[in-house]
This record gives C-alpha cells, sequence and structure tokens, in this order.
C-alpha cells in the first residue's frame, strides 16, 4: 500500500466511532427518560451493527497492513517520541487523581492503582527517550512490559467499579477500550523486543479509536437534554486520552519498513 494513502485509512474507525457514539447517546437517552424509549430497539440493533463494522474494518486493514507501509517522511520517530511523552504526562496527571481521594478514606487498590500508574507513565517516557529501539538491557525490557500489565489493571479497575451496573452498554466500550489498549501495548513491548507484531498494532489501533471515540463523545450528542459532565468521570477519562493521542503515531512506528 503506498503510504500518501494510509492517512485516510484513519477516517475508518474515526467515522464508524461517530456513528456508535451517537446511537450510544440514543441508548442513554432512553434510559435516562429524555428521549423516547420507541427509540431503544433500533438504536440497540444500529449499536451493535456498527460495531461489527468497525471490527471488519479493523481486520482487512490489519489483513492489508500486515506487511508494512513504506514512508518518506523523516519525522515519524520524532513523532512518536512526542506522543509518547505527552501520554506519560497525561497518564501522570490520573495518577494524581487516583492519590488525592487517598488523603480523606483510604484505599489499597487505589493506591496500588496510582503507584502502576506512575510505573506507566515512567515506562513511556523511557520508550521514548530510547526511541522503542532494541537494546541490550533487561531493565529497558522491563519498561517496555509495564504498560501491558498496567492496561491488564486498568482492565480490571474498571470491571469492579461497574460491577454493581446492570447495563451493559454504559460501560462495554470503556472495557473494549482498555482490551484494545492492552493489545497494543503488546504490540509496542514486542517492537522493543524486535519481534514485530504489524497485524496486531493495526488491529487494536483501529479498535482502540472507535472505542475511545465512543467512549468520550457520545455524552456530547446528549448536551441540552441532560447535564453532559455528570455523564463523564473526567479523571476516568485520562488513560483513554493518552492513548487515544498516541495510538496513530505509534502504530505507523511500528509498521513503517
Amino acid at each position: 500500500m503506498k503510504s500518501k494513502f494510509f492517512p485516510s485509512l484513519f477516517a475508518l474507525p474515526i467515522t464508524a466511532g461517530i456513528c456508535a457514539a451517537y446511537l450510544r447517546s440514543v441508548l442513554i437517552g432512553c434510559s435516562a427518560g429524555v428521549l423516547s424509549a420507541e427509540l431503544l430497539s433500533s438504536a440497540v440493533y444500529g449499536f451493535v451493527a456498527v460495531c461489527g463494522v468497525a471490527v471488519l474494518m479493523a481486520l482487512v486493514a490489519a489483513f492489508i497492513l500486515k506487511g508494512g507501509v513504506t514512508f518518506k517522511s523523516h519525522n515519524i520517530d520524532t513523532a512518536a517520541n512526542s506522543v509518547l511523552y505527552i501520554a506519560a504526562a497525561i497518564i501522570l496527571v490520573y495518577a494524581g487523581f487516583q492519590i488525592a481521594p487517598l488523603l480523606e478514606k483510604f484505599e489499597l487498590i487505589r493506591l496500588v492503582l496510582a503507584l502502576f500508574s506512575v510505573y506507566a507513565a515512567v515506562s513511556l517516557l523511557v520508550l521514548g527517550k530510547y526511541n522503542m529501539s532494541e537494546r541490550s538491557s533487561l531493565a529497558y525490557y522491563v519498561f517496555s512490559a509495564v504498560p501491558v500489565f498496567w492496561s491488564c489493571f486498568m482492565i480490571v479497575v474498571s470491571f469492579r467499579d461497574e460491577s454493581t451496573n446492570p447495563v451493559i452498554y454504559e460501560y462495554a466500550p470503556k472495557i473494549l477500550a482498555y482490551l484494545s489498549i492492552l493489545a497494543f501495548s503488546y504490540s509496542m513491548a514486542s517492537y522493543v523486543l524486535g519481534k514485530t507484531r504489524k497485524a496486531t498494532a493495526v488491529f487494536s489501533c483501529f479498535m482502540g479509536l472507535f472505542f475511545m471515540i465512543v467512549e468520550l463523545c457520545a455524552p456530547l450528542f446528549l448536551i441540552g437534554k441532560t447535564p453532559v459532565f455528570s455523564l463523564y468521570s473526567i479523571e476516568g477519562l485520562l488513560p483513554i486520552i493518552a492513548y487515544l493521542i498516541m495510538m496513530p503515531s505509534v502504530m505507523i512506528k511500528i509498521i513503517k519498513k
């Protein structure tokens, strides 16, 4: 595939994500009583259909790009390193949000999450500093694996926080976004270890972009109908925002020939 056509591929998960976000907003609106309940059935089928199309698009993109793409630009490494730094800074802020409530009420799992998030942020900084290159250092390889385990822990914490919520579509996109982050972190670690997983990187990036947009944008369609910020956990969105910024540039670095 020619690199000049590559940027247009990102329009696929973004467009699908916006469509799914709108349908999810209808589901949320129906549950909250601000939209007609008659829309519920159509929105459910539509949401599932768009998710299926997004998965298909990600699979096709992974198949097309599994051989890599030749890019003429020399700024790919610089861009990837920059977004790694930005993502690390955002995750550090997220860690701060986890530490602050502990001053009033101590929770061991929140302390572990905060410390783990700091470790993950430092790991991203290290990967950016050394350009995600192979190095003969055990500590460096450990750093490359930390985001994988951190994303696993984020999935566990997210399930724990939503364990009493019977409405699956209210938290499923967030869980699926973290699963995509997990797969993408694995592809990053593989790249550092010299075992490039291009298809995994593409698939997880496309699915990650899709579910992150669904999670971030759905409440925005309810502006004027319900208090939007009551539907958001601002600090909970920070890791998603970090990877939304980071994934495209790092994916390009992984798949370039």
